[in-house]
């Protein structure tokens, strides 16, 4: 979609001595632009104003319009503010994560009985024979 714009040009014409203004309107056309990858833009929104998705949530492609952008962060996955994808970086070990964490909802300590490695989304049992204390990787 085009917006169309009148543009006021006035030019000055000077013939034998004597100033001559001429006015005339010239069409213009603005193409609106998709709102950047990792962010939104709500209607009427305009250059520099789109906002960042939320912290576990990605935005992988252009022109979102929600703050749920493309979705939730995957399970065992953290998404900070304005993720691209949707597993940018893995559950640190020791700990597990839940869908959309990476704003208020932070990676959770493994308990003890059971062992998280690095993107872990349900913490494991612990084997026969192992003790596993809390934050076991």
């Amino acid at each position: 979609m085009k917006v169309s714009q009148k543009i006021l040009l006035i030019v000055l014409v000077i013939t034998a001595g004597i100033a001559i203004y001429t006015m005339y309107f010239k069409d213009s056309f603005v193409n609106p632009t998709d709102c950047p990858v990792g962010s939104w833009c709500p209607s009427g929104s305009v250059a520099g104003n789109n906002f960042l998705c939320p912290a576990g949530t990605y935005g992988a492609s252009t022109g979102l319009s929600t703050p749920g952008c493309s979705g939730f962060c995957k399970v065992g996955c953290v998404c900070h503010e304005g993720s691209t994808q949707d597993c940018p970086k893995q559950c640190p070990a020791g700990h597990y994560c839940v869908q959309g964490t990476g704003g208020i909802i932070t990676p959770i300590l493994c308990p003890e009985g059971r062992y998280c490695p690095a993107g872990t989304a349900v913490p494991i049992v612990c084997p026969v024979g192992k003790y596993c204390p809390a934050g076991s990787s």
